[in-house]
């Protein structure tokens, strides 16, 4: 089983967490966005094992395999630069 993790939960994140359903080697284990309530949300929509408000926490989290961005271009080259 591969754990993906996903930073943001806008219009992408939702359309790449529904594509992950028709893997069956694929599992949507976390997400991480600014506000936790948006994260609580997307859980809820998305069924994920955690949530964070904080993206190093996600970045950290060793169970997690591979980190799909779904935020801004803008703001996903930092995220890419500062990743673990």
């Amino acid at each position: 089983m591969i754990n993906f993790g996903i930073i943001g939960a806008g219009n992408i994140a939702n359309r790449f967490a529904d594509s992950l359903s028709h893997f069956k080697d694929a599992n949507l284990y976390a997400v991480a966005c600014r506000g936790i309530e948006k994260a609580a949300a997307f859980q809820r929509k998305h069924p994920c094992q955690l949530i964070y408000d904080d993206y190093d926490e996600l970045l950290s989290n060793k169970d997690i395999d591979i980190v799909y961005i779904a935020v801004p271009h803008g703001f996903s080259l930092f995220m890419d630069i500062e990743g673990p």
